[in-house]
């Protein structure tokens, strides 16, 4: 064993200052390269955006709403049903229900559209039948004010 003591040393010894260079070496490193927050600050839009078009991204601004192509076709459906209603003289009520939303949303919906009391009432109605989930995402017209049933049945499946 004594023969060995000093291999060990130095075997210990080396261990510590091979550590001690390559914490050195990566706090160095990292002290070196701008953080990426940093460097993204400091660009201006036109860069940003010319940056995410290489990678295969658009930007737009976060203040402009975008709607997906089935939204949009849906929009100018009930728009062009509201200009003939309005043509024509008579009174179309139209409305779109969008794909996820909630009960409690079209409840509100509907209960702005006047075909409900109250947005609950609507609610309720839907879950005492049990059609919470079978509602349909899609455009829907009524020539006159339905009722509760008649309307919980025209958008559900």
């Amino acid at each position: 064993m004594q023969t060995r003591k000093p291999f060990l040393y130095g075997l210990g010894v080396g261990l510590i200052a091979a550590a001690l260079l390559l914490q050195l070496g990566s706090i160095g490193e990292s002290a070196a390269t701008p953080s990426p927050e940093t460097a993204l600050e400091d660009l201006t839009f036109t860069e940003l955006q010319s940056a995410a078009e290489g990678l295969g991204y658009k930007l737009y601004d976060a203040n402009k709403t975008l709607f997906t192509e089935e939204e949009l076709e849906a929009m100018v459906k009930e728009a062009e049903e509201t200009v003939k209603a309005e043509v024509s003289g008579q009174t179309v009520y139209a409305f779109t229900i969008p794909s996820g939303a909630s009960l409690s949303t079209i409840g509100e919906m509907m209960f702005k559209m006047g075909f409900v009391e109250s947005p609950s009432a609507f609610t309720s109605r839907v879950k005492e039948l049990k059609l919470q989930t079978r509602i349909r995402a899609d455009y829907y017209r009524f020539e006159a004010i339905p009722d509760l049933d008649e309307l919980i049945e025209q958008i559900t499946f």
